[in-house]
């Protein structure tokens, strides 16, 4: 039961992290998708690096350079780069917008419940 109430949000991930390569050109057939990008989504959550920059895009290279185009490994290489730099960036910038809205949100109801805790602790103390 607990496995099928997080498979909406494994499949939102999974689908976060194959479909971005679209962009560049970067064709993953579903099978391959299926085997290699949970094994990224697991090395990016590894606390190796921050927002998993760098082990992403080196697990990511390692699995997906032969299926971006481009004449020369380094071109292949620079599309598969490309997708998953500018993936884990513009996530950097959602969340940290997203934080921030949330933030200020929840500050005024922390607010109140602070004033209600004080007013609680005098009346009882």
């Amino acid at each position: 039961l607990a496995l099928a109430t997080r498979l909406p949000h494994f499949t939102v991930l999974f689908l976060g992290t194959w479909l971005p390569f679209f962009f560049f050109g970067v064709n993953i057939p579903p099978a391959a998708a299926a085997a290699y990008v949970p094994i990224i989504m697991v090395a990016v959550t590894l606390p190796i690096a921050p927002q998993g920059f760098g082990t992403r895009d080196a697990a990511a290279a390692w699995f997906f350079t032969q299926f971006a185009p481009g004449a020369t490994d380094a071109d292949r290489l620079a599309a598969v780069a490309a997708a998953t730099l500018s993936w884990g960036v513009a996530m950097t910038i959602i969340e940290a917008l997203l934080g921030l809205i949330l933030l200020r949100r929840v500050i005024p109801q922390m607010e109140r419940s602070r004033e209600a805790d004080a007013n609680e602790a005098s009346s009882t103390g």
